[in-house]
């Protein structure tokens, strides 16, 4: 907005991540960055970390995902985007049990309940194979 342009494709993601819509109009409006502090309370951000601890941190993140199945980790992606749209909860619920049944056919999927049955750590293929 200072420069000429509104921010209207990004404030669609804007407006959706933080919890407060009166403080995404004051962003997208002003053009004023917020503190850190302001975007975690706001829930634009998860955490905060100084700027020395940015990259063990985020290394220390993708690290915890990559421990997963990356095909599980990819199906819980998808479905969390379809319903990142914010539309009525009963929409929300119908692509959410499409996920588990879709997520329950991985054989990652089985593999990881039978060892977490038998409190063995599993070990997984990374594939999309199905039961």
């Amino acid at each position: 907005v200072k420069h000429g342009l509104f921010c209207i494709t990004p404030a669609v993601a804007v407006r959706r991540s933080i919890t407060n819509p009166k403080l995404s109009s004051l962003m997208l409006f002003t053009g004023e960055p917020i503190s850190a502090k302001e975007a975690y309370e706001h829930g634009l951000v998860s955490r905060i970390v100084g700027e020395n601890d940015l990259e063990r941190e985020t290394n220390k993140i993708a690290q915890q995902i990559c421990a997963h199945s990356q095909s599980v980790v990819a199906i819980g992606k998808k479905y969390l985007q379809m319903q990142d749209k914010k539309d009525d909860l009963f929409n929300d619920y119908q692509i959410a049990t499409r996920g588990m049944i879709e997520n329950l056919e991985l054989k990652d999927t089985q593999h990881g309940l039978e060892s977490f049955v038998k409190k063995t750590r599993p070990t997984w293929t990374h594939k999309n194979d199905k039961i």
